[in-house]
């Protein structure tokens, strides 16, 4: 199992919305919105990098209220 933190931008006061809509996504294990105003902190599980690619790539990048991510795979 590989882990990943990312940090999430979101559109401007969505992020309630958004850690809801990151909640219900496969490999998503947690999902707090940080204290900049906008960012969320995202813990993602996966067997290996292609399905935390998969995850990030595929659906969270896909959410219309997403910005920008910003990886860092933990291992």
């Amino acid at each position: 199992m590989i882990t990943a933190r990312v940090r999430v931008s979101t559109v401007l006061r969505n992020d309630n919305t958004s850690v809801a809509e990151l909640k219900k996504i496969e490999g998503v294990k947690a999902a707090y919105v940080d204290y900049d105003f906008g960012n969320i902190l995202v813990k993602l599980q996966g067997k290996d990098l292609k399905a935390l690619d998969n995850i990030l790539f595929n659906q969270i990048r896909k959410l219309r209220s997403i910005r920008s991510t910003s990886p860092l795979i933990l291992d």
